[in-house]
């Protein structure tokens, strides 16, 4: 996957060079043919004459490609099923928050106008409180980072972890500390991003410095560290023992780089509580939850920050739910370009398929209208040239499913709640792929069983 997935478009230059090679391998493979035909002239005019049938080297090339095209295209759509089935999937991930009406926007204070972290907060106060007070917004919040941040998923949440040790927890010696990401936050974060409480309370505006320390931690971190206790008054260093701070609450889990990660630890500090912070862990993103459409106070927060925190650069300024959007751009493309090659590939095959027949329909004019005359009946020949088509494609769905069951197993990576050999899937790409070249057995087949034995008998 990649993360600028959104990025990508297609241009003029692409066209040109898709339209360039399509007419070229055009020109190959005519020529090609072009050339054979020329070298067995003679036979090729007997062979291909219209009172004969196909010789039986034709005959198996061109069964050989039905069979080829057939089972391409059960590959396809096996591997385009799969990922439509991911990516359903992951839209209704619930993603531990709620992104409807949030605003989101990255700040980047001057480093000279605001060199320590004490005036990163100073100002971030300031534009919380004003920002807060804007008619429309329910609340507003300033952190180092939020959930399914673009920075933090480009380039990781550099900064934000820290090794940590739980009072009471003896460590070994010899034995590392765990990591967890550290996330710093001040106003009304979680009611913000609609983040459940689970216990205890949320920060309070008497979290500050000078007053105890606290800090609160997520579910995932209550079930992997404190399982069977219960995690309010326990206690967490991240200096190894020098300070530590109480939990005073526990949220719910929320996806931070992607709705197919697995859920991690998270504690939260109150941003007043840590001067010394690494500058990973500043103010870094402001959150808006509105009654309205975000975007339409967009300008009006623009306005606040440039006011309060001149010289300080805004970025990204999206709503959450696109940020939600942007992380299944990559799947949106994967599934899209797949699905795109798998319905042209079943194009292709149907036309192929029913190209064949036609062709063989045609060549066996006389043999039909003499089986026609002998007393054969319309349906006795429907079901020869169906049996004649269906059985290729039986031969195709075979092989295709061999070839999709081993080279779907890359797919693995990109796939979420699916097995590679969903059964559905393939049963699914089988049965559409096999209706598709029922539809295209059955045109000429049917054109077929109109023959008039009298026409087809003086047919050259």
């Amino acid at each position: 996957m990649t993360p600028r997935a959104r990025e990508i478009s297609v241009n003029g230059p692409v066209l040109l060079f898709a339209l360039s090679l399509a007419v070229l391998t055009s020109a190959i493979a005519g020529s090609a043919q072009a050339f054979s035909s020329r070298r067995q002239l003679g036979s090729g005019l007997k062979v291909g004459a219209r009172q004969s049938t196909a010789g039986a080297g034709q005959k198996r090339v061109r069964n050989t490609l039905i069979v080829a095209q057939v089972a391409f295209s059960l590959t396809l759509l096996v591997g385009a099923g799969l990922l439509l089935r991911s990516f359903i999937n992951l839209q209704r991930v619930n993603p531990g928050f709620a992104p409807e009406r949030v605003l989101t926007l990255h700040l980047d204070f001057s480093a000279s106008r605001y060199p320590l972290p004490a005036d990163q907060r100073k100002a971030g106060h300031e534009i919380v409180n004003k920002v807060g007070s804007l008619p429309g917004v329910l609340s507003a919040a300033v952190s180092s980072s939020f959930p399914l941040d673009p920075d933090a998923i480009a380039f990781g949440m550099k900064g934000a972890w820290n090794r940590f040790q739980i009072e009471g927890q003896p460590v070994q010696a010899g034995e590392a500390l765990p990591w967890a990401p550290i996330r710093l936050v001040y106003g009304d974060y979680f009611k913000t991003l609609g983040m459940p409480l689970i216990q205890g309370r949320t920060f309070m505006p008497t979290d500050k410095e000078g007053a105890p320390a606290v800090v609160i931690i997520n579910q995932a971190f209550a079930r992997r560290r404190l399982a069977g206790e219960v995690p309010i008054g326990k206690r967490i260093s991240r200096d190894l023992g020098k300070t530590w701070g109480a939990i005073v609450g526990v949220v719910g889990d929320t996806k931070e780089l992607s709705l197919d990660q697995n859920l991690s630890d998270e504690i939260y500090y109150p941003m007043d509580q840590l001067p010394g912070a690494p500058s990973g862990e500043w103010v870094r993103s402001l959150v808006v939850h509105t009654e309205v459409d975000p975007m339409a106070l967009a300008n009006q927060v623009r306005k606040i920050i440039n006011e309060t925190a001149p010289e300080t650069a805004i970025s990204y300024l999206m709503t959450l739910e696109q940020a939600r959007r942007d992380t299944l751009t990559s799947q949106r493309v994967m599934t899209s370009l797949l699905g795109l090659f798998a319905g042209l590939a079943l194009i292709v095959a149907a036309s192929g398929i029913g190209g064949m027949l036609a062709l063989s329909v045609n060549q066996r004019v006389k043999e039909i209208g003499i089986r026609l005359a002998l007393g054969a009946e319309p349906a006795d020949i429907l079901k020869m040239v169906l049996k004649q088509g269906m059985t290729l494609v039986a031969v195709g769905l075979s092989c295709g499913l061999v070839v999709a069951l081993a080279m779907i197993g890359p797919l693995k990576a990109f796939l979420f709640q699916v097995a590679p050999a969903d059964p559905f899937t393939l049963a699914g790409g089988c049965a559409l792929l096999a209706i598709t070249a029922f539809v295209a057995c059955y045109i000429p087949a049917r054109r077929a069983t109109k023959i008039d034995p009298l026409v087809a008998l003086r047919h050259d």
